[in-house]
């Protein structure tokens, strides 16, 4: 039960953000300014892939519950998935660093995008990984108190 919970409110979560990106990106194409409009169409292309995966997400968290058994395993998976995906976001900050130095405004623009949406996804994925580690810490301690 945790562990849905938990999905849910994951994939709740990134499709709120998805959402906000895709509005500010498609608001962001009326300026005249090349570093917005490419601020904006870079954003609003992280808003659309942070949909399809909240999408994916809740489907998961809309499944039945794993048995109590599997709860713990399913967690951990789900710990390492969202460590492994803030290693990922710091690459991305990296890569949005250099494109940030480039000459051009456009460039400038998608390389500022990164970075932000890289940085939110860093601090979102590092929360809920602590979350999760929680939760586990939680199913183990039921776990061993009733075997």
């Amino acid at each position: 039960m945790r562990l849905r919970a938990l999905q849910q409110t994951l994939a709740l979560r990134l499709m709120l953000w998805s959402l906000l990106s895709i509005a500010v990106g498609v608001l962001l194409q009326k300026t005249a300014l090349p570093f917005w409009r490419a601020f904006g169409q870079q954003t609003a292309g992280w808003g659309a892939i942070d949909g399809a995966i909240a999408l994916a997400g809740w489907r998961g968290g809309t499944q039945p519950p794993p048995p109590p058994v599997q709860e713990l395993p399913e967690l951990r998976k789900l710990r390492a998935l969202l460590w492994g995906n803030a290693g990922l976001d710091l690459l991305y900050i990296a890569v949005g660093l250099l494109l940030w130095r480039q000459a051009g405004p456009a460039r400038r623009g998608h390389g500022a995008a990164v970075v932000l949406q890289a940085l939110f996804l860093a601090i979102f994925d590092w929360a809920h990984a602590r979350v999760t580690a929680q939760l586990e810490k939680q199913c183990k301690d039921l776990h061993d108190h009733n075997p």
